[in-house]
């Protein structure tokens, strides 16, 4: 099966990263500041992917549109072959959330048809291989709190007021 992976620029959020097969998305990383370091983020998984520039042009378009807070279409293809089946459960559910809402992670775990497994839900965010693709920027605290984030929780506040902005304007 093919892969392909690039690294492109998004003006003042900086530099993103996403790897696909064949079958869709394997991997996104958060904006980072520099190119070498959304390519060693990026690793393993680029390692046997064809850099390919401009093969996600569709994409890159539609997050620059994102993070401008002007639409929201990130509903790509993903390929979570090889992920535990709770994960991919989660994962899927925690992309229902809508635009410029959030749950809480027993909600999720009540999605995923596990109401005890709030602990995994809050794994499975921590290890979800496609960030803003898969939202789980959109998952808080059962108080509302804002934490378990893989980037800051600035962060993920400035991505949810983002959300917000845009879904108010829809």
């Amino acid at each position: 099966m093919n892969s392909y992976y690039d690294i492109f620029h998004l003006g003042s959020i900086g530099w993103i990263g996403v790897v696909s097969t064949d079958i869709g998305l394997t991997r996104s990383v958060l904006p980072m500041g520099n190119f070498d370091a959304v390519l060693k983020s990026l690793q393993p998984q680029v390692l046997n992917a064809e850099y390919a520039p401009g093969f996600f042009s569709g994409l890159e378009y539609r997050l620059e549109n994102y993070f401008a807070g002007k639409s929201f279409d990130l509903y790509d293809k993903i390929d979570l072959r090889g992920a535990p089946l709770f994960f991919k459960a989660a994962w899927e559910k925690c992309r229902t959330i809508p635009l410029g809402e959030t749950r809480s992670y027993s909600w999720l775990a009540e999605q995923s048809r596990n109401v005890k497994a709030v602990r995994a839900v809050g794994q499975a965010m921590a290890r979800n291989p496609l960030p803003i693709i898969v939202p789980c920027h959109r998952v808080i605290g059962k108080n509302g709190s804002l934490t378990g984030f893989a980037g800051t929780i600035p962060l993920k506040q400035k991505i949810l007021e983002l959300e917000q902005q845009i879904s108010s304007g829809m």
